[in-house]
């Protein structure tokens, strides 16, 4: 069915690379590479699996794992995920959604996580603002591309980016830069979270319909999806769910990220906070995370 809206889902190891080398149909679907609008898109079994249980099921890192879904102690979590009997075209929009959630979430956590070229910020502006640089001695070229990284991202706001604009700015603020991307650490390894979370939204919203059963292709549209979902509700997921609970992660346990993200009772809680949301903002689920497809 991925074929019908032009994915092309690998199931068995080497069939991308033998439609890209050898220019020949696929023996089963009957199409050639050039048919495929979202070749691009590289939808594997191993990676749709973990998307798919963080989105539909559980986002900890311990069950989004290749070997709790497909090893020989995963419980039959793949049949769990992939229930043949439900899968039609709607399912399939489905989890082309999630995927390309996933793919425009991953980007905003890359340009924080352990990547050399967009990752690293933290690394990148304490050595950019070691103790022993003066303000005139400040790298304008790792600046520049420190200032890039940040201005490509939807979780700090508008006047914390603009205290990179300047050299001069950029180190009269470099300690409180500093603290406020220390406490964004959690950032990184945030995805499956963050994926998990946007179904909330879309199902409380009330939005599935219109991104899915519709008769739109909004859900294969990466641009309308980062513009109406991932810029407008990143931050807020961010800042008012997510947030919140790994402070008191680290204070009551004092673990690392990936503990906070692997256990089981992190979700619960998110899962929680999410719903004191409407609360929290006093105001509704809708006016929170609007989607105006037509603005």
């Amino acid at each position: 069915m991925f074929s019908g809206f032009g994915y092309f889902y690998e199931i068995k190891r080497g069939e991308r690379r033998y439609l890209d080398e050898y220019k020949e149909k696929h023996p089963t679907l009957n199409r050639y590479k050039s048919d495929f609008k979202h070749w691009d898109d590289k939808i594997t079994i191993d990676r749709l699996a973990s998307l798919w249980m963080a989105y539909s099921e559980d986002p900890s890192l311990s069950k989004v794992q290749k070997a709790n879904i497909f090893g020989s102690n995963s419980n039959d979590s793949y049949r769990k995920i992939f229930n043949i009997d439900e899968i039609d075209k709607d399912y399939v929009k489905e989890m082309i959604l999630a995927f390309n959630l996933f793919e425009l979430i991953g980007k905003q956590t890359e340009l924080y996580g352990i990547k050399k070229v967009d990752g690293q910020i933290l690394t990148k502006v304490d050595e950019l603002f070691k103790d022993t640089v003066k303000d005139t001695d400040i790298d304008s070229n790792a600046l520049a591309n420190i200032s890039n990284i940040i201005s490509r991202s939807y979780i700090f706001s508008d006047i914390f980016k603009s205290k990179f604009e300047t050299q001069n700015s950029a180190f009269e603020y470099k300690n409180i830069i500093k603290e406020i991307l220390k406490k964004y650490a959690f950032f990184s390894r945030s995805r499956y979270h963050v994926l998990a979370i946007f179904r909330l939204i879309i199902i409380k919203c009330g939005y599935k319909q219109m991104l899915i059963e519709d008769g739109t292709n909004f859900f294969e549209h990466k641009e309308f999806l980062d513009k109406n979902l991932v810029q407008k509700w990143l931050r807020i997921v961010v800042d008012d769910i997510i947030k919140g609970e790994y402070s008191k992660f680290k204070e009551d346990v004092g673990a690392s990220d990936k503990v906070f993200y692997n256990r089981p009772t992190t979700w619960n809680q998110i899962q929680s906070s999410f719903e004191y949301l409407e609360f929290k903002k006093e105001q509704e689920f809708k006016h929170i995370f609007p989607l105006n497809p037509f603005d």
